[in-house]
């Protein structure tokens, strides 16, 4: 446990550190090299998240001065996580029931985007994204098929197949004649 209130770190590089239930509070950085992984667990409690959005937007201001990209897109999504959590603390304080729940909704949107998609890019959430749009036409695909299609057969291959080949704009004169063949266009 360090306090590190009001302290300045300029010019300096920080390696392979782990800071662990710290106070940085009103902690500024300039011209430093840290990772932003050193601070994970900087602050442990949601009742310092105003702490933790400080000392993200001073690392932030930091990473974009030093041009050090990689490490700003990583404080960037710990930013917006601890703001997340901020604005929940301050939630739990005001009265109002229209402005609670709106709110609520607001904070809500934001955990299911944090969860799903995060801040940032990452390629693994990138993937996962396209894999989540992918599944849901291919949902709304199935259930609307015979709709559309009432003479056709219905299999799961051939509705993603179609989902497939209608998302990515190919099209095909290619008429498959079984589900393997289905799977090896796609």
């Amino acid at each position: 446990n360090c306090e590190f209130v009001g302290s300045s770190f300029r010019e300096a590089e920080i390696h392979k550190c782990t800071f662990i239930s710290c106070n940085f509070f009103r902690a500024s950085f300039m011209d430093t090299y840290v990772n932003p992984e050193s601070f994970q667990n900087a602050i442990i409690d949601d009742q310092y998240s105003n702490i933790a959005v400080s000392l993200y937007s001073n690392l932030r201001k930091n990473y974009f001065m030093t041009a050090q990209k990689d490490f700003k897109n990583e404080s960037d999504y710990q930013f917006y996580r601890w703001s997340r959590k901020l604005m929940w603390h301050d939630l739990n304080k005001t009265s109002a029931a229209l402005n609670n729940y709106l709110q609520v909704l607001y904070i809500f949107f934001l955990f299911v985007y944090d969860v799903r998609y995060g801040y940032g890019y990452k390629v693994k959430k990138i993937i996962s994204t396209n894999v989540m749009i992918v599944l849901v036409f291919t949902l709304i695909n199935f259930f609307s098929f015979k709709t559309v299609f009432p003479s056709e057969e219905i299999s799961i291959i051939k509705i993603l197949y179609f989902t497939l080949t209608t998302m990515i704009t190919l099209g095909s004169n290619i008429d498959p004649q079984n589900d393997m063949a289905y799977v090896l266009i796609m």
